[in-house]
Formats: C-alpha cells, structure tokens, sequence
C-alpha cells in the first residue's frame, strides 16, 4: 500500500466517539478557542489546482532523517501552538526531527502575492513525536500519531491553528457530509510517473464514501477495515492522496457557534499505487480525540 495525501468531499457517514466523557476533557483547556479560521481570500478554486497564500495555514510538513538521509517525507495538522497532528505511519523507521510551518512556494523563502507579503515559513524542532500505541504496520490501523514541538509556532495571518472536531454540543449528533479539502504538494509516493511534483500548494475536493465501498478495493485480511475508526474517500476521477501529503489533515468548514471554522475530521493514511484509481483510506481522528487530549 501507497501512503499517500489526499482531500476530499463526503456523502453521509456517521462519526463515532468511543468514549463520552472526552467532551470534559479537562485538556481542551491547552487548545486554542480561536481555531481553523483562514486568511481572507478573494478567490476558491474547487479540485486538485494552486491554492492561494494564506489559504490553509495550518499545514505542517515534517522533516524526517532515516540515518543519514533526511527530507520532508510527510504532512501534518498544527492544532496548537506547541502540537502537531499527523499519521503514525510517518514516524516508521525515520526520526522525525523539525516541522516547517507557514509554506507556500517551495521555490521562496518569503512568498507574496497581490495582497502583501507572509512572513517567512517557521522551522521548529520537534521535543517527542508518539505513535499510538496501538499503530500497527501490518493492518494499518489507529494511524494517528502527535508531535510536541521544542518552541511555540508564532501566530500569524499565514500561521493559525486547525480546530479538533469536539468540545461542543454540534458534534454528538453531527455526521461528516458534504465537501472536504485536503492540500500538500503531493510528496511522499505521491508523484505520478513522469510528472512534476508542484511548488505550489494544491489542494482538492474528493467525496467521502461508505466503509464497504471501500471494502471492494482493500481486500485483504490484513487492512480489514474499521468503520469506527477509518474514512473512506475519494473515487476514479483522478484525483486522490497524489493531490497532498501523507499524514496531512482532512479539513471540514463548519458553521458552528455562528462562525464558520475549519476542522481536522481525518489524516491521509493509505491508498492505491495508481494514483486516481480507487478511494483512499484516512484515519478517522474523532475516534482517537480521548488519546490526543490525553497525551498533550
């Protein structure tokens, strides 16, 4: 299996909390309150095109070194300013060892646009990446993984926090549903043969599926599927986790509170070797929301 990126756009499926009491979690208290709100914008391109400066300011990409080999091999979410959600998958056989905030071109240091300046994207040491614990390389299942980082990340229009879908009374009954975006620059086995990987941020709109419709194309005992805590996204369209990074976020915008947010619903896991031939697997984060407040 490919782990892959990916964004996506959902028809109904339901999300499931395994543990009640993780609404009184008393570590909400160490994430931001203002979350998942992006830089104004003057323009939405909808599917797998360049996404505008300031456009998803949350997306982290993780520096990782297998001996003495090292490069940016995956994606994640910043949900704080000290923490960093990704895939466990991310965290095999390399030391993660720095995430990069604030990237656009990869081409510049300072990127600009009609609007103005960003400031330069941030490079901060991680202190300790954790797997969970029950992350297994085999089945590929409970892929989610956080990193806490040596600094805090400094806030800014192109650097803002992406909301963890919780700690409020929309979620007990909410079910994921209609568009979702994921975004990277299409790194980590997600290259087509033969093409270029972007400078630019991409981002893409998929559709999320029913478990069993992905049953049909993850067969094997081993990667048995598990509604509760795994999406299903995408389709043959072409577009799929070649679109974004591996581990990267799956991002919802809601209107809850009367203000619209971005939520973190999901992580890019796995997918197919052919990129655009079949749905992809993601990391459904709401199941795991007890594990992530309980190590922050």
């Amino acid at each position: 299996m490919d782990y892959r990126i990916i964004i996506v756009s959902l028809s109904c499926i339901c999300v499931v909390v395994p543990n009640k009491d993780v609404d009184n979690h008393p570590n909400w208290k160490l994430l931001p309150k203002d979350c998942g709100r992006a830089r104004e914008t003057q323009f939405r391109i909808f599917g797998g095109q360049d996404a505008e400066l300031g456009q998803f300011p949350w997306l982290v990409r993780l520096k990782a070194y297998a001996g003495s080999f090292g490069g940016f091999n995956c994606g994640g979410g910043l949900i704080s300013t000290r923490y960093v959600l990704t895939a466990a998958h991310c965290g095999e056989n390399v030391t993660i060892t720095s995430v990069r905030i604030g990237e656009y071109d990869l081409r510049s240091y300072v990127d600009c646009d009609d609007f103005g300046c960003a400031p330069p994207y941030q490079d901060i040491a991680v202190l300790w990446y954790k797997g969970h614990p029950d992350w297994n390389i085999k089945t590929l299942q409970n892929d989610v993984a956080l990193i806490k980082l040596k600094w805090d990340a400094v806030l800014n229009a192109y650097v803002q926090p992406l909301c963890l879908p919780g700690r409020n009374n929309f979620f007990k009954s909410y079910k994921l549903e209609g568009d979702v975006q994921l975004a990277g620059w299409g790194h980590s086995d997600a290259a087509r043969p033969g093409e270029k990987i972007p400078d630019i941020l991409q981002f893409v709109h998929l559709k999320v599926q029913e478990i069993d419709f992905c049953r049909t194309y993850y067969k094997s005992n081993d990667t048995a599927l598990l509604e509760d805590r795994q999406l299903c996204i995408g389709q043959k369209d072409g577009h799929d986790t070649c679109d974004g990074d591996s581990g990267g976020p799956v991002m919802k915008e809601l209107k809850v509170d009367e203000i619209y947010r971005y939520y973190l619903t999901g992580l890019v896991s796995y997918g197919y070797p052919s990129c655009g031939e079949a749905p992809a697997i993601y990391t459904n984060v709401r199941y795991f929301l007890h594990w992530i407040l309980d190590n922050l």
